[in-house]
């Protein structure tokens, strides 16, 4: 599997063409199979965006995406997606919330049952199948969120700032119970955050977008698993990407970007 985004624009202007502001301009970027890319950058920068457009919720207007060499047109299965604010059915248990996906595909029931039990034990919520969203703390949530996205054994996770309404103590577990379910599963993941230290601890690749919508910089990560986020070398990585994001942050608040054409 193999992700491509190839010379994206994005704007979400409806006036005239030649006063349109672009959120993304001209993003290229390429993710293999199994690989865990991260997109950081500050509030604003598109992150979110571009996570819609490969997600298909969205279109480019210039630009394509392709999954296998095929140019999304739309959500697709072959995409999971978990959200910040979870976005469970709260009138399902875990159980319902998981077996959604594969019933919605018309998977055999015997089988459906099956692949949801696998999953919510992969989460870790065996002995939770009966309960509802709302009795369920944030992280435990977030675990329901997880395993129903991949319960469509999707060849891309998608993942917008999941971790980002949890405690600082949860989220670090989340972070650790992510890393877990991933090297059993090893999907595509990409990987929406602002946190430094969890983009290092997390990726195989770190993509720096900026506040004019273009990429800074892509940044391999070359740390074994699992990290030491006190160790010299991971501490060198959060440096490098804090001098990456304060220069954009300097360079953004002296400079308007230019509006673009259509042509």
């Amino acid at each position: 599997m193999k992700l491509a985004i190839e010379d994206v624009y994005k704007s979400f202007d409806p006036f005239t063409a030649s006063s349109r502001r672009f959120v993304l301009r001209g993003v290229t970027l390429q993710a293999a199979q199994g690989e865990f890319l991260s997109l950081l950058g500050h509030s604003g920068c598109g992150k979110s965006t571009l996570l819609n457009l490969v997600a298909g919720y969205i279109k480019p207007d210039r630009g394509r995406i392709l999954i296998d060499g095929t140019t999304v047109e739309g959500p697709g299965a072959d995409r999971g997606v978990v959200f910040q604010e979870y976005a469970l059915f709260p009138w399902y248990t875990v159980h319902e919330n998981i077996a959604f996906g594969p019933q919605v595909r018309g998977v055999p029931a015997g089988t459906a049952q099956e692949m949801t039990q696998r999953y919510i034990a992969l989460v870790g919520l065996t002995g939770f199948e009966h309960v509802y969203p709302d009795a369920l703390s944030g992280g435990m949530k977030q675990r329901v969120g997880i395993a129903r996205a991949l319960a469509n054994e999707p060849t891309v996770l998608l993942m917008d700032e999941p971790f980002g309404a949890l405690d600082a103590l949860t989220r670090e577990a989340m972070r650790q119970e992510l890393l877990r379910i991933w090297l059993q599963v090893r999907p595509t993941v990409v990987f929406v955050t602002h946190s430094i230290p969890e983009a290092v601890a997390l990726s195989d690749r770190i993509a720096v977008m900026n506040l004019r919508g273009t990429l800074e910089g892509i940044i391999p990560v070359d740390l074994p698993r699992p990290r030491d986020s006190h160790a010299a070398q991971f501490l060198e990585y959060v440096k490098a990407l804090e001098q990456m994001l304060m220069v954009d942050r300097k360079s953004s608040a002296t400079r308007e970007p230019a509006a673009l054409s259509e042509e």
